[in-house]
């Protein structure tokens, strides 16, 4: 069934090419302009840079792996991912997972756990795009990175497993290479790795082009809302970009919402980038979108404080929790272990 509704909407697709060519051809000339302009200037110096980090770095501080391990229950070569994911934006905190698995640094189980909380935005398009050209004031797109790294914290130990054994298997990593071979194969690397990014970003400015000159919007008719809120939405659920711009002074909240889930043509990005190493993060999607949720409801408090009472419960749910099920799985453990003992 899975196949036959694939081959249907792809059928589709190709139908809506051939009745909207102009629309078509409008949409992947915008979007490429986009990639010069902007996604190649900010992702690509990331990409090469993180990639020759992960082959550089060789040590990291025990506190620091003592730390990762105790908060998000993930070896603390992970750290570097969810540093660079903050500073250099959707996906290099992925694509660094993926580069530090690729070199055994880290395991399977370490690398899909730090996907769910390292995949985030940077800086630049917070205080740059958000802050400056959509909501008129930087010190609000700051406030919203600050929401957003918060958030994506909390996710990552939300998501803690306490029931990890004390064994810890890693893959042979490779043999050392010299510093010229790290940069050409970083450099590499990142170049494949911006293509399919840019790929990306042209198939989904095409298929929202579609959905436009099909007025897919108006099947949501019977919500009680706009037009202009139902599209900004939809371009918010498929593409970051599109929906952010589309946001008006007041969408504090809602473009919080936004960066947390982060948009479908991101998220097939990180995709490309895990599956190429064989990797499988369950609960992704999930991890995204609580991460949407909970950035929503602190920004929401930034506006209304008195409602803070109402979401606080809510942040220490997430922070308990974790020891909560660690304390039970290592009880539990304990008693198997006992029993066959016995």
């Amino acid at each position: 069934m899975k196949r036959v509704a694939m081959t249907i909407v792809i059928l589709a697709v190709l139908i809506c090419l051939c009745v909207f060519p102009t629309e078509s051809r409008q949409a992947v000339s915008e979007a490429l302009q986009m990639c010069t302009s902007s996604v190649i200037p900010a992702l690509f110096p990331f990409l090469a840079v993180s990639r020759l980090l992960v082959f550089c770095v060789s040590d990291i501080p025990r506190p620091l792996h003592m730390l990762m391990r105790k908060l998000f229950s993930v070896s603390g070569e992970c750290a570097t991912a969810l540093l660079l994911s903050f500073l250099g934006g959707y996906p290099i905190g992925v694509s660094c997972i993926a580069s530090l698995y690729k070199t055994g640094r880290i395991d399977r189980r370490d690398a899909e756990r730090a996907i769910l909380f390292c995949n985030n935005s940077g800086p630049a398009f917070f205080i740059g795009v958000i802050g400056a050209a959509v909501l008129n004031n930087f010190k609000l797109g700051l406030y919203l990175y600050l929401i957003h790294i918060f958030s994506a914290l909390l996710i990552g130990h939300f998501f803690c497993d306490g029931s990890r054994s004390s064994l810890h298997i890693r893959r042979i990593a490779p043999e050392s290479v010299s510093l010229s071979r790290a940069l050409v194969d970083s450099v590499t690397d990142a170049c494949n790795a911006i293509l399919s990014i840019c790929g990306f970003v042209v198939l989904f400015s095409v298929l929202l082009r579609m959905l436009h000159s099909l007025n897919f919007i108006a099947l949501f008719s019977f919500l009680p809302f706009s037009e202009n809120v139902k599209n900004t939405w939809l371009c918010g659920f498929l593409e970051l970009t599109g929906g952010i711009l589309r946001l008006n002074e007041g969408s504090f909240v809602a473009a919080s919402f936004f960066m947390g889930w982060g948009g479908m043509c991101v998220h097939m990005q990180a995709m490309r980038l895990w599956q190429a190493e064989g990797l499988h993060p369950h609960g992704y999607f999930g991890a995204k979108l609580l991460h949407a949720i909970l950035s929503a409801l602190l920004a929401h408090c930034c506006i209304h404080p008195e409602h803070c009472v109402f979401v606080l419960p809510v942040i220490v749910f997430f922070m308990v929790l974790p020891e909560i099920r660690k304390k039970v799985g290592g009880n539990s453990v304990k008693y198997v272990l006992s029993l066959k003992q016995r």
